[in-house]
């Protein structure tokens, strides 16, 4: 049986660099969601290069998160 696929959400997971601290390299994640399922990667990445010139950590990885909502297709 066909399956359909739907993009139903999107969000921007960041990770982010706060330094050494006590010798281990703190890093924390922050995820924003309610991302347009229309966004595309490009729209995504400039998103993040703008919120990483705001904070004062460093951003080490931008991830996208698709949430899918899967169907059968009755032919």
């Amino acid at each position: 049986m066909p399956i359909e696929s739907v993009i139903t959400n999107k969000s921007l997971r960041m990770t982010n660099n706060y330094g050494v601290i006590d010798g281990k390299v703190l890093r924390k994640t922050k995820t924003y969601g309610h991302v347009s399922p229309e966004a595309t990667n490009e729209n995504i990445l400039n998103v993040y290069n703008t919120i990483d010139s705001l904070q004062n950590a460093t951003a080490e990885i931008c991830q996208v998160v698709t949430t899918t909502k899967l169907t059968e297709v009755n032919p």
